[in-house]
């Protein structure tokens, strides 16, 4: 089975709170368990590692209401779907008949985005619009405008998994139309090296290219009302997508083919995973990313990123370089190179993958 025609899945976790109601829904029978494939290159849910996965029954109703809440049957189940790629999302809220939106909200949005709200009154700002309620809007608020992808919710394709662990997941499908890449005679490969400061760093081996995160309001989330804090997640969710769209952009337009980090949540930091969740930073590496270069066929592949960021750039020299903060240089005598520290580890996974230096892998240990 070629995955290259399967539909893109997004997965997102269900609040705890509506795990008695998932429990319901399969003894009811709304949701039936779908038996996967024993060969795992003609499953086309490769990837999700669930203990059970289920299926809407033929005949249970599924809508999605808003940003935080589908109703599957007689449930209601609540789940982050605003944690969506921009367009995924927007299918996503054209697509659903009814779908409801805090009034206000874009406008906050990009104030938020613009340093004219400070941590003092953002507060103040968010239970103001929580306090309104939801009404019906079709029109997708805090995303961009797409400049050449189109994407379509399958309202039918909807999964849900439950974890060995007793964890329950909603899973949405959605069909990109595959669009050739556009002409463009300065195309050329680019290494990607992943971050939060910068986010991203994408390199032709010439010309680094440097992509920030927009600073945004602190706020204790424990001190906001349950949706103010909600609210306040999609906002910084959306932020940091709007940052990494343009990441996307300059790769669909200018990219032959691209080389990203091979990594895993083994050996991050803490804060470096829950920031980069809550940025949309996660989702955009080990799903948009690839997703995106499919649905235009540019070749994409994660070359092994072990010691990227300590390994000269120029002459693959791992043993005689330093690093402090973000400077790169190498001491070994026939090199002396001296870079910014992001900027060489992009030039490594260019090189990496293009063949020139070696690939490399952390250690796994059982």
């Amino acid at each position: 089975m070629n995955r290259r025609h399967q539909p893109d899945r997004h997965t997102t976790q269900i609040s705890r709170n509506s795990y008695d109601s998932c429990e319901r829904l399969v003894r009811c029978g709304d949701l039936m368990v779908k038996r996967r494939p024993r060969s795992e290159e003609a499953d086309p849910l490769k990837g999700v590692r669930a203990e059970e996965t289920y299926t809407l029954s033929l005949n249970t109703r599924f809508a999605v209401l808003h940003d935080g809440a589908v109703r599957i049957g007689g449930e209601l189940i609540h789940a982050q779907l605003s944690c969506l790629p921009t367009i995924a999302y927007r299918a996503l809220v054209t697509g659903a008949p009814g779908f409801t939106q805090y009034n206000g909200i874009q406008e906050l949005y990009q104030r938020v985005r613009l340093g004219q709200i400070s941590e003092r009154t953002l507060p103040t700002e968010l239970e103001r619009i929580v306090r309104q309620g939801r009404r019906p809007d079709p029109v997708p608020r805090m995303v961009t405008r797409p400049r050449t992808l189109q994407s379509r919710w399958l309202a039918q394709e909807v999964y849900l998994f439950k974890t060995q662990a007793g964890d329950w997941f909603l899973s949405l499908s959605f069909r990109t139309p595959v669009q050739p890449l556009a002409p463009n005679p300065s195309r050329r490969p680019f290494g990607l090296d992943l971050g939060l400061d910068p986010v991203t760093v994408i390199s032709d081996g010439r010309t680094d290219q440097f992509f920030t995160l927009t600073d945004l309001p602190f706020l204790r989330r424990d001190a906001l009302s349950p949706d103010a804090r909600a609210l306040y997640d999609q906002l910084t969710y959306a932020s940091g997508r709007k940052d990494l769209d343009q990441v996307i952009g300059v790769l669909l337009r200018e990219a032959s083919a691209v080389y990203a980090e091979k990594l895993s949540h083994r050996g991050m930091s803490c804060g470096f995973i829950h920031g980069g969740r809550r940025r949309a930073v996660h989702d955009y590496h080990f799903s948009w990313l690839p997703q995106h270069a499919n649905a235009v066929r540019l070749p994409f592949r994660r070359p092994g990123a072990a010691w990227s960021s300590q390994t000269c750039s120029v002459c693959g020299e791992r043993r005689q370089c330093s690093r402090k903060g973000d400077r790169f240089v190498c001491l070994a005598a026939s090199c002396q190179s001296s870079m910014d520290a992001h900027a060489n580890a992009a030039r490594e996974m260019l090189q990496r993958g293009l063949g020139h230096h070696q690939e490399r892998s952390f250690p796994t240990w059982e």
